[in-house]
C-alpha cells in the first residue's frame, strides 16, 4: 500500500467516525490513538476533543 492510499484510508476512517458538534470525543480519541501507534511526542486531547502531538526534528550535531 502507498503512502497515499494509507493517508486515505485514514482520511476516511477518521470521517466517517460520528462527530457531532460538542460530541467529537470518540474521533479525537481514535486520533489520539493514532498519534501514540506512530510514537509521536507529546500526544494531548483537551475538553473539547482536540488533539495535539509534537513530531521532533532531527538535531543537527555541532559544528566542532
Amino acid at each position: 500500500m502507498t503512502l497515499t492510499d494509507r493517508i486515505l484510508e485514514l482520511a476516511i476512517q477518521i470521517q466517517q467516525i460520528s462527530a457531532p458538534t460538542f460530541s467529537e470525543g470518540p474521533r479525537g480519541e481514535f486520533v489520539r490513538d493514532l498519534f501514540l501507534k506512530e510514537k509521536l511526542k507529546d500526544v494531548s486531547m483537551d475538553s473539547l476533543g482536540n488533539v495535539f502531538a509534537r513530531l521532533p526534528g532531527k538535531q543537527k550535531k555541532p559544528k566542532s
